[in-house]
């Protein structure tokens, strides 16, 4: 089990946690059970990172600097770089190891296939302005996101469109699904508001003064179950909150000496075990669904807390902490097994289509759609890819300041209305709307240059009936005055 943070000084910096010794607890005469330490630091990034993800093998970071990069954190390698987005990355997600679902300023919604080649899937545009956060439902079917042009919109990932809007009153910076996935919560400045989605209403509205935090911002939550949440602030303090009777359960104060940036939630009896983990934790521990909540701090310290959930009026325990020594922006734990918020009766889409229906599409989309030829980039086995990164080396798309609506390869996603297909070549095709709209273009186009030739022609045809008649009463003119000559002189 490793924690990576996401620094200001544009690093990550990852700590594993190890069991600790009698003999160090006597040397650093301390009690914890558990040390952290520093396991690698990575410089990737131009600018802060401001988003992580974790998969069982990668580790996702996003940054100002409009890039995704990828760590393959069991052989501690650099995958590569994602470009797409034309604006700072702000969310980041995995749907468990099959795709990454990231977020930007530019208000849309990248959708990339996780694996030894990674593809751009499909691009969900709907937002006008940057999207803030996004969400998962466990059943994978399901995606929120919020954004700074009020409007939280749910998206159905199965056919790959919005499928609902919800007018928002201020901007949200978090959006979460409960533990039942009952109701989800959107996080504001001010307040927390937690919908139903039974009836698409608010259930909850919590208020700065309900949790004590008057005249400060909120920052993040995590869920202990449907009706109790773990609440932090522009404060040093781990807040307690039960939504039913809307009361401070437990307020841990100056849990650090500075605001909490970011805290994540472990429930043991979701992670699979395996050896390393086995010697971590025992499975007594586990089968009293122990949970651990870890929270990093702007400063500098990574701290682990167990908390007795059965009585969460008491103080919770620091069983590990670390200075990192860095300004910390986001945190991810990374284990080497799969964990998931997945309850038993989900069922997890198969989002991938068949062959047959895909060669269907491909004959169908063929006929329809203009072939765009994009630069297409070699990995080191020779072949071609778009918009990917090889698993050893690093590969920087050049050509992310393209149209991206000319770059989207096709979606897996939406396969039942066959908008978007790849080509045998591997090239990208277009809408059917946006080839619609440019043949309609084109259409206008030739119209007016046929105008315009026929104007030229009607005006040269013109032109040259006038030249002849000039001409002809010209020569009328001097074959008259010949005559009248020749008559004068004849008089004479």
């Amino acid at each position: 089990m490793e924690i990576i943070i996401g620094t200001y000084e544009e690093f990550l910096v990852g700590f594993q946690l190890k069991k600790r010794s009698s003999i160090q607890e006597e040397q650093d005469n301390v009690s914890n059970e558990y040390l952290l330490e520093q396991s690698f630091t990575n410089h990737g990034h131009n600018g802060s990172v401001r988003c992580l993800a974790a998969s069982n093998k990668y580790i996702a970071s996003g940054s100002i600097d409009e890039r995704i990069n990828l760590i393959n954190i069991r052989h501690r390698l650099e995958t590569g770089t994602l470009i797409s987005h034309s604006g700072t990355i702000t969310a980041l997600e995995f749907l468990r190891t099959s795709y990454l679902f990231s977020a930007s300023d530019d208000g849309t919604i990248a959708i990339w296939s996780a694996g030894k080649v990674w593809n751009l899937e499909k691009i969900l545009r709907g937002h006008k302005d940057s999207v803030t956060a996004i969400n998962i439902h466990p059943s994978g079917k399901l995606l929120l996101s919020i954004s700074k042009d009020l409007t939280l919109r749910t998206w159905n990932l199965i056919k790959g469109r919005c499928a609902y809007i919800v007018n928002l009153k201020d901007v949200g910076h978090q959006v979460l699904w409960s533990s039942s996935c009952l109701y989800f919560a959107i996080i504001f400045d001010t307040h927390i508001d937690v919908y139903d989605i039974s009836n698409g209403s608010i259930k909850y509205h919590i208020s700065q003064r309900d949790i004590g935090l008057i005249g400060k911002r909120l920052n993040k939550i995590v869920y202990i179950d449907d009706n109790r949440l773990i609440i932090t602030g522009d404060s040093p303090d781990l807040i307690v909150f039960d939504l039913e009777t809307k009361k401070i359960i437990n307020r841990i104060q100056r849990a650090h000496e500075n605001r909490i940036k970011d805290l994540t939630l472990i429930d043991w009896n979701r992670i699979e075990p395996d050896e390393k983990l086995s010697e971590l934790i025992n499975e007594t521990k586990r089968q009293s669904h122990q949970r651990w909540l870890l929270t990093c701090s702007s400063d500098g310290f990574i701290k682990i807390w167990l908390f007795n959930f059965n009585d969460l009026t008491e103080n919770p325990i620091l069983i590990a902490k670390v200075d990192s020594t860095c300004r910390p922006t986001c945190l991810v734990v990374w284990t080497s097994v799969i964990t998931s918020n997945v309850e038993h009766d989900f069922i997890l889409p198969e989002l991938k289509i068949t062959k047959e229906e895909l060669e269907s599409c491909r004959a169908k989309a063929a006929k329809k759609s203009e072939k765009i030829d994009p630069e297409i980039l070699k990995s080191d086995d020779g072949k071609k890819q778009t918009n990917i990164v090889t698993s050893d080396s690093l590969i920087h798309n050049n050509n992310h300041d393209n149209n991206s609506d000319e770059k989207e390869l096709s979606s897996k996603f939406d396969h039942e209305e066959e908008e978007k297909v790849h080509h045998k070549n591997d090239n990208d095709d277009d809408d059917d709307d946006e080839i619609a709209i440019r043949e309609m273009k084109q259409k206008s186009k030739t119209i007016k240059m046929m105008m315009k030739d026929s104007i030229k022609k009607s005006k040269n045809k013109k032109m040259t009936t006038f030249k002849m008649r000039q001409i002809k009463m010209a020569n009328k003119k001097s074959m008259m005055m010949k005559t009248k000559n020749s008559k004068f002189k004849s008089k004479r």
